[in-house]
């Protein structure tokens, strides 16, 4: 490989520049607290004072490199060895430079600063369209990026398009997107189309389908276009993206330590359909599937006959349950099924109808295992909130009465490639009955390893969990929990986990691993401290921030692969030590025989306690186990960018959240299965 990213090296031709500053906010002016940041640039002042007047009631002041903004106050400062002022310095100049050929907006959510370019497309309806480009500006570099969806900007103003004033947030301002606060007649403006003006008109737009030839292409367009700008004190280098260095600036996964995966026979393989077609599942757990009994919940019978033919007799390259998976399916007793008429009476309905089949003794056998298929007329993945309701309560319900499922949409049945959607299907129900449809081909370690994922619903954040005793993916509990500001939850599950290692392997681990889902702070390290010394533990931990949105603000670029995606387990370090980006995708080889599925990165950060240094090879291995740790997710053949850690957990915390009282049912299906995938 040859790898590039998409970073720019920029320098200043002067090392001071005047700022200016004022009491009063303007929507292009910078805003810092008075007292917390003058004390970090007054010795940066090279003529001039900063006049404390210059101050609002709230104890800000507001401040600026670009003249033009009006501000009377003005000091001149040196930007030298302070990156913020520096940084502050390069933003103004680009926006002051580019305002006059493009749309800008300063400081959202993903970027220093988005410049929008006019597609000249069909309006959707009165939006036009435009591409994003995403700049972040770094000590020597600019980092260039596409939003994966295009930008809408109305054509008109808010009142003309009726839409009224409080679903609005920024509107067009000669050629900025500001906050509507900083303009008193709103709906005299164009507007840019936010979630809910985009929902309330009906309009849908798809991400555009990751291509990294497509993607290097339209960046580099873009970055010749700024090459032609004359941006004064700003030099931007005309040598083009950031060149890589092999085992300087990247590293390589041992793919065949850590993508090999254990079928049954101990057959091994690093592609999961493959391990099934040559082998099989690892465990079947026969003292369920000899007492098997499978039960339909369908509106039409025609769906019931040809899912259950299917899975019965086989589709195409779909052999069917039992030859892919080792489950016996027998022929379902119609007493024990259920038909229903509409979605929004079946939860009552089911309800009732398990409550009867209590009195059937066979039926409350608890030698028998029943396993029930929910054939809706909606997909999880796609439906409205007002649909999804049903599909918890449903869940809800088989599950507090111990009944593994499988909820398929009936859209799918009967579909040409209904038979691609089997095997996935089969994988799921043997996971959900307890089985092992495979794990990692690896020596068991004696890590803790704990994952967390969040999921808001209704502005609460909800907390999920999974725990693993080793790295070879086999979950030891599932916990969950609503976020709170004493993060109470965090520490007892870290005790928690503790103990049950202690209890199930007779010592203590060797480490704490903790894949967490968003940034780690301060207080949250000082929690896990606290948790393992209140254990008289002096155990090493370290915390991966593994966050659940793929990196889309840096990308790397294979140029012997026509600018394409690096190859699986490919890690760039963007922070020595501290921040990586891992490109786990199925580009196993240089030049792979079969089309590939293009994938974003994830952004890796480590988080160590003060006396636990990380080796180069603990790194190495720590990454590692991310990547091992998404080949054994048993929703799906294909390989998942994120490990089970994180993902089971976001699942877990979005079905306690959507469950009555917040709470995943006590049955030994919901505690010692994954029946979230």
């Amino acid at each position: 490989m040859e790898l590039i990213i998409n970073k720019v090296g920029y320098k200043l031709t002067h090392n001071t520049a005047i700022l200016y500053y004022s009491r009063k906010n303007h929507f292009l002016a910078h805003r810092r607290n008075f007292q917390k940041f003058i004390p970090k640039i007054e010795q940066k002042v090279i003529e001039g004072d900063i006049n404390e007047d210059a101050v609002d009631e709230e104890g800000y002041f507001y401040f600026t490199f670009d003249e033009n903004i009006g501000y009377k106050n003005s000091v001149e400062i040196q930007l030298t060895n302070n990156y913020t002022l520096k940084r502050l310095f390069v933003i103004d100049t680009l926006r002051k430079t580019l305002e006059t050929n493009y749309i800008i907006q300063s400081n959202t959510f993903d970027s220093d600063l988005t410049v929008y370019n006019y597609k000249n497309e069909e309006p959707v309806y009165s939006f036009d369209k435009y591409k994003a480009f995403n700049i972040n500006v770094e000590d020597n570099f600019l980092v260039i990026a596409i939003r994966s969806r295009a930008s809408l900007i109305s054509n008109k103003t808010g009142g003309e398009l009726s839409i009224s004033e409080n679903e609005i947030t920024r509107i067009k301002y000669r050629n900025y997107l500001i906050q509507k606060k900083f303009i008193t007649n709103t709906l005299d403006y164009p507007l840019l189309a936010n979630k809910q003006i985009k929902e309330s008109f009906g309009i849908r737009l798809s991400p555009a389908k990751l291509n990294y030839n497509d993607y290097y292409k339209s960046i580099y367009k873009f970055y010749e276009k700024l090459l032609s700008y004359n941006f004064g004190r700003l030099k931007i280098f005309k040598n083009g993206f950031e060149e890589l260095t092999e085992n300087k600036d990247y590293f390589k996964i041992e793919r065949n330590n850590s993508n090999v995966m254990l079928f049954k026979n101990n057959h091994v393989n690093v592609n999961a359909a493959n391990g099934f077609k040559f082998s099989g599942p690892l465990y079947v757990p026969e003292e369920k599937t000899n007492n098997l009994e499978f039960i339909f919940i369908y509106n039409n019978p025609h769906h019931a006959n040809e899912l259950y033919k299917c899975l019965k007799d086989g589709l195409k390259h779909f052999p069917g349950l039992e030859s892919y998976v080792g489950v016996p399916l027998r022929k379902p007793r119609k007493e024990w099924s259920l038909k229903y008429d509409k979605i929004n009476t079946l939860p009552y309905e089911l309800e009732n109808h398990l409550e009867k089949l209590k009195n059937d003794p066979e039926f409350s056998d608890s030698n028998k295992t029943i396993f029930a298929f929910a054939i809706l007329p909606f997909n999880k993945d796609t439906s409205p909130e007002y649909e999804l309701q049903y599909y918890y309560k449903l869940k809800e319900i088989l599950l507090k009465e111990n009944i593994a499922n499988q909820f398929i949409d009936y859209h799918r049945i009967g579909l040409n490639n209904f038979h691609f959607h089997l095997p996935n299907i089969a994988l799921a129900i043997l996971a959900k009955l307890g089985g092992i449809p495979w794990r990692l081909n690896k020596p068991k370690n004696k890590e803790l390893i704990i994952g967390f994922g969040e999921k808001t619903i209704d502005n609460i954040r909800f907390i999920g969990n999974t725990i693993f005793f080793d790295n070879t993916g086999e979950i030891k509990g599932i916990k969950y929990f609503k976020s709170d500001k004493d993060n109470n939850d965090l520490s007892s599950t870290i005790k928690n986990a503790i103990h049950g290692f202690l209890i199930e392997k007779g010592e203590n681990p060797e480490r704490v691993i903790i894949h967490y889902y968003k940034n780690v702070s301060k207080k949250e390290i000082a929690i896990i401290k606290s948790a393992l010394k209140s254990l008289d533990l002096d155990l090493p931990f370290v915390v991966l921030e593994v966050n659940d949105t793929k990196a889309k603000d840096f990308l790397c670029f294979d140029k012997e692969y026509n600018y394409g995606m690096p190859v699986s387990g490919t890690i760039v370090t963007l922070r020595k030590g501290k921040e990586f980006l891992l490109f786990n995708n199925t580009r196993y080889e240089n030049k792979p025989k079969m089309k590939i599925q293009e994938e974003y990165p994830i952004k890796v950060r480590l988080h160590t306690h003060s006396y636990f240094n990380l080796s180069f090879q603990d790194i190495v291995h720590l990454i590692s186990q991310i990547y091992e740790f998404s080949r054994i997710y048993w929703k799906s053949l294909k390989q998942q960018s994120l490990p089970v850690t994180v993902s089971y957990s976001k699942m877990i915390a979005e079905y306690s959240g959507n469950f009555n009282d917040n709470t995943v049912p006590s049955s030994e299906i919901a505690q010692n299965t994954t029946w979230f995938i």
